[in-house]
């Protein structure tokens, strides 16, 4: 079964959302430019091995995907990970761009004062919490925004994964815990076969390692594939965005079940 890839807007919740919810065509998902691959009757909550075909420009993509895959392979341009549950963990270290104010992630804006009064009343809130919080405070779930600053998103609650992701950041930042954003794909079951969507979700470190947290309301048994963490959250963080999910690196990603050790 192949589906299509649609870099950053393909937000994979959209896509199973009832119309009802407030998306846009649902249809819409699927004309994006990576095609994704799956061998029939692949088992959702199987063990998967995943295979990137790479153009020549990606070939550094490896060097990211051991972040969260460090026995990830590679070869005749081909690069292979094994998903074993619902997210890898990385171990990298947060830096300090990860724990305060950036240009995406801009919280203390005056437009995100009842963001930040709202979330001051929880008390001592998990992660689940915030994202519970972050995914309620987004009224209007939509595609029509590209990758909004996190004080736009507070003032104006709408947006996609992306947006989901981006603010649970800025509410993670303000609890005092590292988060960072990450693109990559997400893999869910539509009338029972697997899919692949792009799609936006935020990692929060717990002092050992970066953890996926997401705000954006997915079905149960979703499995995260993560092709990198933003770079750069300056004024130039939408073009650092789509480099991290770029049809310029990855031709195909093909699913299969993963070999048995």
């Amino acid at each position: 079964m192949r589906s299509r890839l649609a870099p950053l807007a393909a937000c994979a919740a959209l896509a199973v959302m009832p119309a009802a919810a407030g998306a846009e065509n649902p249809a819409a998902i699927l004309l994006g430019l990576i095609d994704v691959e799956s061998a029939p009757g692949l088992a959702a909550d199987a063990p998967l091995r995943a295979v990137l075909e790479l153009n020549p420009a990606g070939v550094s993509k490896l060097a990211s995907l051991r972040e969260w895959f460090p026995a990830a392979t590679a070869s005749d341009g081909r690069a292979a990970v094994v998903l074993d549950g619902r997210a890898p963990t990385a171990a990298s270290a947060p830096r300090d761009a990860h724990r305060r104010e950036t240009f995406l992630v801009d919280y203390d804006r005056p437009e995100a004062a009842p963001f930040r009064e709202e979330l001051a009343r929880r008390q001592a809130p998990s992660d689940d919490d915030l994202a519970r919080f972050v995914n309620a405070w987004i009224e209007r779930k939509t595609m029509t925004r590209g990758i909004d600053i996190a004080s736009r998103v507070a003032a104006h609650r709408e947006g996609d994964c992306s947006e989901h992701a981006v603010l649970l950041a800025a509410a993670a930042r303000l609890t005092g815990r590292p988060a960072r954003v990450v693109f990559g794909v997400a893999l869910v079951s539509v009338e029972g076969r697997l899919r692949g969507f792009g799609h936006a979700w935020t990692e929060i470190h717990d002092g050992t390692a970066w953890r996926t947290v997401d705000a954006t309301p997915l079905p149960a048994g979703v499995r995260y594939l993560p092709l990198g963490a933003i770079p750069d959250e300056g004024p130039g963080y939408m073009g650092a965005a789509w480099a991290v999910l770029s049809p310029i690196d990855i031709r195909r990603i093909v699913l299969e079940p993963a070999p048995v050790r």
